[in-house]
């Protein structure tokens, strides 16, 4: 997770999500099994057992995935406007998603 902070060639950006997501499902994996076992340690009336590091997994992939989505989602909407017909670009639309990548990546 920590070689997250090192990523910054955007040529790689594909990479990064595909690693990011792989990284994401098994985190949801691992809550998936985390739920299962609460809910036998609950069956047998025992105290539930705390995994502290399932959130800490979770609260550190989340943003990087949130953010190459993010950027992977507007280099293609850019591309479109960019090498796409002229008559096709709508400015209100164009504006909305500016102003929609810039808060999402504002609030990472």
């Amino acid at each position: 997770l920590e070689e997250f902070s090192s990523f910054g060639d955007l040529a790689e950006l594909p990479r990064y999500l595909k690693k990011a997501k792989g990284i994401s499902d098994k985190v949801e994996q691992a809550a998936e099994k985390i739920e299962q076992i609460n809910a036998e340690e609950d069956a047998f009336e025992w105290d539930r057992t705390q995994y502290p590091l399932r959130n800490k997994a979770r609260n550190t992939v989340e943003p990087y995935l949130k953010l190459y989505e993010t950027i992977m989602e507007f280099q293609s909407k850019h591309k479109e406007w960019l090498d796409g017909p002229f008559e096709k670009i709508d400015p209100d639309v164009v504006d909305s998603d500016v102003g929609n990548t810039w808060r999402t990546l504002y609030k990472l």
